[in-house]
């Protein structure tokens, strides 16, 4: 766990409706996002910004914006609907 600096916390009050992600079809590009801060989508409707960190087989490494704090939380791939 560590926290966001001053310009994610302003830059990551944006929430992008899943209307405009990407295609499901192109979910499987999110792999070549490491170290890349995304917001993803998930198949349950819970939606958050995301930094992947690594991607080990099905797993996506990374942590989840929670409270203006970066908390590891490892996702399966397949349970991502979009990203952005």
């Amino acid at each position: 766990m560590f926290p966001a600096t001053t310009a994610q916390k302003t830059l990551l009050n944006f929430r992008p409706e899943c209307s405009r992600c990407l295609l499901e079809t192109d979910v499987s590009t999110i792999e070549n996002c490491v170290n890349v801060v995304v917001f993803i989508w998930l198949n349950d409707g819970n939606g958050y910004w995301y930094f992947l960190k690594s991607r080990q087989g099905e797993m996506l490494n990374g942590y989840v914006l929670v409270n203006n704090r970066w908390i590891y939380n490892p996702i399966e791939k397949r349970r991502v609907l979009t990203y952005f």
